[in-house]
């Protein structure tokens, strides 16, 4: 019987010890989860920090491209416009550009000055200079004519 008030007696010191033991699981359990709780704000608010800056990032990129597309388009037709000075305008000018299209700056001028002085050079050539009687001459020789002409027609109209 001893025994059985000896359980008794150490009972409630159990109960004790395990009561005081399961309020602090409690409160490490509530510190947890407010832990937990502020770590998943935390999250959700990089989470929007991220989605934003994604955005940002868009619409940076779009920006750039945009950017890159009118400075391509301002660098054609300011090639264009030397290819025209150099070789007039025609289909030759359209597909020396798309040639060239690759090109750097440097490159293109390079070329672009050669060809302009290889027109010239043409231009000068024998094949386009003009040969045969100058056109003043005639102009004075058939005013001569017209003259006497003239006077023929005057002189035999009469009859």
């Amino acid at each position: 019987e001893m025994k059985k008030e000896d359980k008794q007696a150490a009972t409630p010191a159990v109960d004790s010890e395990l009561a005081a033991q399961l309020k602090q699981a409690q409160e490490s359990l509530a510190s947890q989860q407010a832990d937990f709780q502020a770590m998943q704000e935390l999250m959700e608010e990089l989470s929007t920090k991220l989605q934003k800056a994604e955005a940002a990032l868009q619409d940076n990129q779009a920006a750039k491209e945009a950017l890159i597309a009118e400075a391509k388009a301002k660098t054609l037709a300011a090639r264009k416009e030397k290819v025209m000075a150099a070789i007039g305008e025609n289909e030759k000018a359209d597909k020396l550009l798309v040639a060239t299209e690759g090109m750097d700056d440097e490159a293109f001028t390079a070329v672009v000055s050669a060809l302009a002085g290889s027109v010239e050079k043409e231009a000068q050539s024998e094949m386009f200079k003009e040969v045969g009687v100058a056109a003043q001459a005639d102009a004075a020789k058939v005013v001569e004519k017209s003259a006497v002409m003239k006077a023929l027609q005057e002189k035999y109209s009469k009859d």
